[in-house]
Parts: C-alpha cells; structure tokens; sequence
C-alpha cells in the first residue's frame, strides 16, 4: 500500500477546533485500511458525509440518530463554500443533485431543503433504462471534469431515488513544482521492489512526528490547502498496517499542533489511482445500521416508505511535479421497503359490505363507527 494513500483525505477535510469535522474521516478510512491492508486505498470521506448529509434531511428517529453519530456535523452548501473560497489559485467544486424515479414523488419540503442549504441539482430519472442511466453518468462526468466518466454501469429498475456528491481537487504546489525527478525503487508492502518515478525537493517544510508517524506538508496555491505525507517508522509492512491502524482524528491533531518549519529533502512518487468501492458493509459497521433496512426511516424524503440500497463512492488521483488533480462521486442508492406501494396503484373497490369511522386526529378518539352492509 502506498504510503501516500492518506494524503487527499487530509488536504480535503478543514480541521476546525471544537468541530468532529474529522472524526468520521479517519473512522472511514480505519475501517476500509483493515479490509484491504494488501491494497491502495483512495477515499473521499467530505463527498461521503456531504451524500449522507443531504440524506439526513430527510430522516427521522433511529435512523437521523444513528447518522448524526456517525458524520458528528453537517456537510452543506456552506461549509462547501468556505472550502471554496480557501484559495482562489486552487480549484475545489463540490455539487449535488437529486434523481427521483417513476412511481414516487419527493416532498417539497425536501426538494426545497435540498436546493437551498446543499445546492442540489434535482431531476426526473428513470432508473429502469440506459438513457436514465446515461444521464445519470453524464452528470457525474461534467461535475469531476471529465475523471469520473460514470457511477452506474447498468440500469437498476429497483431503485427509486439517488442521491449524489460530486467533488473535483486541482492545486497547483506552492513551489511551482518539483525539481528533480529520479526513476527509483519503491518498496510494496508485499516486499517487492519496483520502479517509480520520485520527485524530489530540498526545502523548509512544516515537519512533526509523534512515536508513530514523520509527517510533512507540502502546500498548494497560497497554502490553504495542503498536502499531508505520514510516513510510519516502522518500515516493515507489518510497521505499516499497524500505524495504519492506529490513525485517528486525535493522532492528526497532535501531529498537526506539534508541526514546526524545518529543512527537509523530500521524495515521493509521482503517480496515478482509480479506486471503487461499496461503503453499505462498512457505514452498517460504523453505526449507521437502520437505514440499510426495510425499518429504515425517511419521512422527510417521500411518502413512499424508502431504504438506502447502496452507498457507493468512486475516485481519481493524480500526483505529479506540478501538483494533484483529483475526483470523488458518492451515490447513495434508494428503493421502497417491503412495505411501500408497487408501480401500479392499489386497487380500493367498495363494491360490498364495509365499516367505517370518524376520528379526531388530535386526541385519536373515535367519534362515530358504523357499517354499511346494503
């Protein structure tokens, strides 16, 4: 695994005292480091907990509860935009949108909410065909420039609703850009040697360490946004799923107050990853459990009875002299619970002997009953 897997994971997330802007962010990645220690990882816990934000506003009970516990803060339009804003030399687009299928409607209130504190861009979709799916992927493609050409490889006539983030990253380093370029040995954490292109730079750069980790950043445009390389000591690959391990949002924080500028010849590679992967398994894991489930609650999306279905998340990196380019889309899939209607509507004929009632709402007292038999 490379050593620099973290990294877009740290320049993406702001750290904000008395906030748990990272907690979910390192609880993410802990989670998805111990399921694949064989394996780069690239994750965008912002586009995550932004998709699962919007999803929040519509949930209600266990289900907002377990949610709320999970991000700890909400990830809307606003805190979008003061990322933005960081660095005008420094690109960062965050978008939303809200895709409704056949046979539902989303309440206004919702839609509303959804426009208003997170941005959203909501349409018509139908899930069932290629062209929905087309127009699905064309949107995911334009908001990541192009890196992220599609999130839906098939139709999915299930599915009802989705939900998605879009986030695009383009900064160039503070320093214009590496001047050394060398074709070097890189160790795998299988123990085998290949080649790589590493960059190289002599320079003061704010440095800690604590009894785990070197760490280093390396600033973008007018440094609002950063890099950040933590480098186990313990260079056996043992050394490393260990640190891995023991990442945490307080870990990161005592790094970063401990940082001082020093003099620092620096090296790391120059390269590219595309990573995917499905986050049900692990958000359940993480404490979001109910909203996988037909007892999940959404009332404040539709009055169709709803579940989440998946949460997928796909993203793009590339690191090289000049800079990082990078992509994330998080899609939350939804579709009807067990108990939710069909497509067709359910047939209520009176054509034969019923009961029926009168009832006040506030009080649920029954004020008449009766039937009617001829």
């Amino acid at each position: 695994m490379s050593n620099i897997l973290l990294t877009f994971l740290m320049s993406m997330i702001l750290t904000v005292p008395g906030t748990d802007i990272n907690g979910f962010a390192f609880r993410l990645f802990g989670k998805i480091s111990a399921t694949t220690p064989q394996e780069d990882v690239f994750v965008s816990p912002f586009s995550a907990a932004t998709a699962l934000s919007l999803l929040n506003g519509g949930a209600a009970g266990e289900t907002a509860s377990e949610i709320d516990g999970l991000l700890g803060m909400d990830f809307n339009l606003s805190l979008s935009d003061e990322i933005r804003r960081a660095d005008p030399s420094t690109t960062f687009e965050s978008a939303n949108s809200l895709w409704i299928g056949k046979g539902i409607s989303a309440k206004c209130c919702y839609v509303r909410k959804a426009k208003k504190e997170y941005g959203a861009q909501v349409s018509k979709a139908d899930f069932g065909s290629q062209t929905g799916v087309d127009s699905i992927n064309d949107w995911c493609s334009r908001k990541t420039h192009g890196k992220i050409e599609k999130i839906l490889d098939s139709a999915e006539p299930s599915t009802r609703m989705m939900l998605i983030n879009a986030l695009y990253f383009n900064g160039e380093w503070e320093f214009s850009e590496f001047p050394v370029l060398r074709s070097e040995d890189f160790r795998t954490i299988g123990g085998l040697d290949v080649r790589k292109t590493m960059m190289y730079k002599t320079d003061e750069f704010m440095y800690s360490e604590d009894d785990m980790f070197r760490m280093v950043e390396i600033p973008y445009g007018n440094k609002s946004f950063s890099m950040y390389v933590l480098l186990p000591k313990d260079e056996s690959p043992e050394g490393f799923s260990n640190a891995a391990s023991e990442i945490s949002a307080e870990r990161w924080n005592n790094l970063l107050s401990k940082m001082e500028r020093v003099r620092v010849r620096l090296a790391i590679p120059k390269f590219k990853m595309e990573y995917s992967i499905e986050l049900n398994d692990i958000l359940s894991e993480l404490g979001m459990k109910k909203a996988f489930t037909p007892s999940a609650e959404f009332p404040g999306i539709s009055r169709t009875p709803l579940m989440v279905s998946y949460v997928k998340q796909k993203t793009y990196l590339d690191v090289n002299e000049r800079g990082t380019e990078a992509a994330a889309v998080t899609a939350i899939a939804m579709k009807m619970t067990s108990v939710g209607p069909g497509n067709d509507p359910i047939e209520f004929i009176a054509n034969r002997p019923f009961l029926f009632s009168i009832r006040e709402a506030g009080t649920g007292a029954v004020l008449f009953i009766g039937q009617k038999v001829k």
